[in-house]
């Protein structure tokens, strides 16, 4: 898609100007303005909490909350970024046409939500057994985590393969508005969370926010497949 755009053949043959370099230079402005920053306030938004869990409620939660990632979350995303690398190749190949897309952005959330859901089924129900069997009893509190974020990654898993339209289809912008206001949210909520002393109103309130970001995230995504 972007090679559409951009007209790479073009940059390399003798019809190459100055001003053909300034007007490119103007349309991929976006990149260094929207994308890094959105990209620093997600990976803010992302560790933001281990830092206010570490000084509010110390070493143990923020080793529990680490071993969920570790145990949880970081293996299930190589499965989600196989999904993400076939999706944003066969929608690339749709927007060179001007195709719609939806069907792609269907039958991949359909296909990532079957393989999901039963993982996020058995962590909301065993995860703390589970954690205790293979790990031990030390690691109860990090299976208690999984099974309150049972949702937020079965959210996140279907999701986030699906977010890589906004890049092909030069919505850096729209990506840089949604991280910096869910950093904004996840901080407000980490406050309220420190206030009131209470890990598991914190947990709650930080899973509610990555939520409320997945499906926003979603409904964006899909409103971009639509052929307009």
């Amino acid at each position: 898609y972007l090679s559409k755009k951009i007209n790479l053949k073009k940059m390399f043959t003798k019809e190459m100007s100055f001003k053909y370099l300034v007007r490119l230079s103007i349309r991929l402005k976006r990149f260094p303005i929207f994308l890094v920053p959105a990209t620093t306030f997600d990976r803010l938004a992302n560790q933001l909490h281990f830092f206010v869990f570490s000084s509010v409620f110390g070493p143990t939660v923020v080793g529990a909350m680490g071993m969920y990632r570790n145990a949880i979350n970081l293996p299930i995303r190589v499965i989600g970024n196989a999904f993400r690398d076939v999706y944003k190749r066969e929608i690339s190949e749709l927007l060179k046409q001007d195709k719609d897309c939806r069907q792609v952005f269907l039958k991949t959330v359909l296909s990532l939500f079957l393989i999901g859901s039963p993982i996020a089924l058995i962590l909301f129900i065993y995860a703390p057994d589970i954690f205790v069997l293979i790990l031990g009893k030390q690691w109860l509190l990090a299976g208690e985590v999984a099974s309150i974020l049972s949702l937020n990654f079965l959210l996140g898993f279907c999701v986030s393969p699906l977010t890589a339209i906004l890049d092909l289809k030069y919505n850096q912008k729209i990506s840089f508005l949604i991280n910096i206001g869910f950093f904004i949210v996840l901080t407000i909520g980490m406050i309220i969370g420190s206030i009131l002393n209470d890990f598991n109103q914190a947990i709650r309130i930080y899973a509610f926010v990555f939520c409320l970001k997945y499906i926003f995230q979603f409904f964006i995504s899909y409103n971009l497949t639509k052929v307009k």
